[in-house]
């Protein structure tokens, strides 16, 4: 095992160099919903009937069941699965649209930092 030693007293110093000199904030790309929003909106989409596979016999005859009762009861449950999708959709939007807005905050407040610091 290999130890490197470190220097509190240089990290510190480098700390507070970055500190001063009112950079704006690192970015962190892996908490940024905008990179995020293609698995935001595909896990928000609600399937009603997912496919139904049948192997061997007895899966084939459970298979025609499953889907003579899915027939039935489609008017009941084809509404409720796009008012679903309605509302993924418009809870995926408005967590971008949040997301959207804290990233501007956040340059806005870095901004002011850094004219504060400039004083």
């Amino acid at each position: 095992m290999n130890r490197t030693s470190i220097s509190v007293d240089e990290l510190m110093a480098e700390v507070r160099t970055i500190t001063q000199s009112g950079s704006a904030e690192p970015s962190f790309p892996l908490l940024q919903f905008s990179e995020l929003e293609p698995q935001l909106r595909e896990t928000s989409r609600v399937i009603g009937s997912p496919p139904l596979i049948g192997r061997t016999m007895y899966e084939r005859l459970w298979t025609l069941i499953n889907r003579a009762v899915r027939r039935g009861v489609s008017a009941a449950v084809d509404p409720v699965v796009g008012q679903q999708n309605e509302w993924n959709a418009a809870v995926a939007d408005t967590l971008i649209d949040l997301a959207a807005l804290a990233a501007a905050l956040q340059g806005e407040t870095s901004r002011l930092q850094a004219a504060r610091h400039d004083r």
